[in-house]
């Protein structure tokens, strides 16, 4: 059986060292109150967007639903959210024959959500393009 080793120090200095590696790195926990407003708006949305059930099955959805809206925009940013959001509210089936009346809508649609990711990319490696040749 594997024995646990104590921390080499205090839980108080633990605490202290957490708020120096986050101010060295830019954050200030005392001005982060964005993040809990956007989960108390996302609890909220989310469960007055809820059909009707019991109180009981629906706060812990509405829970679990803005704990997934809230980490996703915080940890990925607003271009995965909103691609998270686009798909999830997706009512539109996409058509597997181009002959059916909504193929250009759905083919549109898809396009743009396809585009989103493109275009992040792009942003995301900016000068360095994953193509060029080594050294150019």
């Amino acid at each position: 059986m594997l024995a646990l080793q104590p921390l080499p120090l205090p839980p108080d200095a633990l605490a202290e060292r957490a708020r120096q590696v986050l101010a060295s790195a830019g954050h200030e926990p005392e001005r982060r109150w964005g993040i809990p407003l956007f989960f108390a708006i996302a609890l909220l949305m989310t469960y007055l967007g809820m059909e009707e059930a019991p109180l009981a099955v629906r706060l812990p959805l509405a829970i679990a639903g803005a704990a997934i809206y809230s980490l996703v925009f915080v940890r990925f940013g607003l271009v995965a959210g909103f691609a998270m959001v686009f798909f999830l509210s997706w009512r539109l089936p996409f058509p597997t024959s181009p002959q059916t009346w909504y193929f250009g809508t759905a083919a549109v649609l898809l396009l743009a959500a396809l585009a989103l990711p493109v275009w992040g990319l792009v942003r995301s490696l900016g000068a360095a393009r994953g193509w060029a040749a080594p050294g150019t």
